[in-house]
């Protein structure tokens, strides 16, 4: 992800051009500049017991949001129970 400074006018337009609250910004000027959508993949859901995910010593309480970046691609999950 690279980030870039726009003026208001700029952030204002984005934000008009907005078909649903949870778009993001990045779609929102994909389809302004005519270019093809990026399918997003579905998150991961990770699975080990009801108290959360536990390895090597981290614990990571059920609910937990996950998010990284990987070869520039965004990716995102959560912990969830059994």
């Amino acid at each position: 992800m690279r980030v870039i400074e726009i003026d208001l006018d700029i952030h204002k337009r984005i934000e008009f051009e907005r078909r649903e609250f949870e778009e993001s910004a990045n779609t929102v000027l994909r389809r302004i500049l005519g270019l093809e959508d990026v399918p997003q993949p579905e998150p991961l859901v990770v699975r080990n017991n009801a108290d959360g995910w536990h390895r090597k010593g981290v614990s990571l309480p059920s609910g937990t949001l996950l998010r990284m970046s990987y070869n520039e691609r965004r990716h995102e999950g959560q912990i969830v129970g059994n």
